[in-house]
């Protein structure tokens, strides 16, 4: 199975969290937040952080949005190799909300970063505890019971993210993957059937779907060399023994 290494997930966060900076702050002009937002946005993280120092100390400590600024330097923070700064920040910003799925969701990053998974692991828990909504979380949560070879809760939080977001390929494709590995045969095949639907040049998914069809009939009735024969059309590599002979029977 692909898993996307856990640096291109962080980067891919990293614009979610700007996307959060410019709902949030795009009325605050002329100020040290805005300033400091834009040096974010254009990743020029090491002045960011000290102008993110100037938006914290200038803002109000009761300010409904504290809270995301201590996030965005840590994000910041990271960025220029400070884990520990950043690790900091991100502990103030859950005191200050503790239902910041955003903030668990980085603070489990940050844990991946430095080895630590069970600790990540409940880091993303509390992300989907906080907002039960949210897909990166129950991804996230997922491809790391993936790299742990726990397969079975690999499977529900993908289950789980695939339920808000159906045609996400890339989940589709995980989970069906894990299905096969678990010898659910049929549960792979719905899968591979999913994504055939969305994606009807994908190599990959012809084959794998073809292998799960030759484990649930003993000869070719599914249609699995059909499969497997589109398959290495596509460019994909079909040589694992025993399949030709099956598909000669």
């Amino acid at each position: 199975m692909r898993i996307i290494p856990y640096l291109k997930i962080f980067l891919a966060f990293l614009l979610i969290v700007s996307c959060h900076i410019c709902v949030a702050q795009k009325k605050k002009k002329g100020t040290y937040t805005q300033k400091a937002m834009e040096l974010y946005k254009s990743e020029d993280y090491e002045k960011a952080v000290p102008a993110f120092d100037k938006a914290i100390n200038s803002t109000k400590k009761k300010d409904q949005e504290m809270y995301k600024l201590y996030l965005y330097r840590a994000v910041s923070k990271s960025r220029t190799g400070d884990y520990y700064g950043s690790y900091n920040d991100i502990n103030t910003c859950l005191k200050l909300n503790p239902f910041y799925a955003e903030a668990y969701i980085f603070r489990g990053m940050l844990n991946l970063l430095m080895d630590s998974e069970k600790e990540a692991l409940t880091d993303f828990n509390k992300a989907t505890e906080a907002e039960p909504e949210n897909f990166y979380a129950w991804i996230y949560m997922a491809d790391l019971y993936y790299e742990m070879k726990d397969y079975e809760m690999a499977a529900e939080s993908y289950s789980k993210a695939l339920n808000i977001n159906p045609n996400d390929e890339d989940a589709r494709a995980k989970r069906a993957d894990i299905w096969y590995l678990l010898k659910k045969y049929e549960k792979a095949i719905e899968d591979y059937d999913h994504i055939l639907e969305l994606m009807p040049e994908n190599g990959d998914a012809y084959y794998m779907r073809g292998l799960s069809k030759t484990y649930i009939a003993n000869t070719d009735t599914l249609g699995a060399c059909e499969d497997i024969k589109r398959a290495k059309e596509l460019g994909t590599n079909t040589d694992m023994p025993g399949l030709e002979e099956y598909c000669n029977e």
